[in-house]
């Protein structure tokens, strides 16, 4: 009897262990409250950063509707709200940041010209979550990229730019 013992407690252990590792949360995942709004001060980035690769793989586009944000999970879709002139955009969750103190948001430089922040630089935004990901932001498709300045097509934008008029 004694030798049996010796093989049941390593044994229940062993369970135990393999089995506490299945019920652990993923590393890195978190819920995601849908409607949650934070408030707070936004900038952007561009042409510095343009091609590199961001927190999610994907590389840096400053034409396309897109942001870094230190905790939401990457591809979550966000409305941002410029609460200085009522300007607003769907964004996506690509990349990490900002890294300079009270701010909360680094926004493309596409995501700033849509709110009419590229000249200051800055500005007082309101960011509401509205889906984990495209299709559940009620999006069939990305967030459009912008393009501009000489030689490039500006359709895009100016859609876009109808769309925040509309809305304001």
């Amino acid at each position: 009897m004694r030798r049996d013992q010796q093989f049941v407690w390593p044994l229940i252990v062993a369970a135990s262990v393999l089995l506490s590792g299945c019920a652990a949360v993923t590393k890195g995942r978190a819920d995601l409250d849908l409607g949650i709004k934070e408030r707070g001060i936004a900038s952007w980035y561009g042409d510095d950063f343009q091609g590199w690769t961001t927190a999610s793989g994907e590389l840096y586009d400053m034409h396309a509707l897109t942001a870094a944000h230190r905790t939401l999970p990457l591809g979550t879709v966000a409305r941002i709200t410029n609460v200085v002139n009522g300007r607003h955009v769907m964004i996506r969750i690509t990349d990490r940041g900002p890294y300079v103190n009270g701010r909360i948001l680094d926004l493309s430089y596409a995501a700033a010209k849509a709110l009419g922040m590229v000249q200051d630089g800055v500005s007082a935004i309101q960011l509401q979550v509205v889906g984990e990901n495209l299709f559940e932001a009620g999006m069939t498709e990305p967030p459009m990229r912008i393009e501009g300045g000489r030689g490039h097509s500006c359709s895009m934008e100016r859609s876009v730019l109808r769309t925040v008029q509309r809305s304001t």
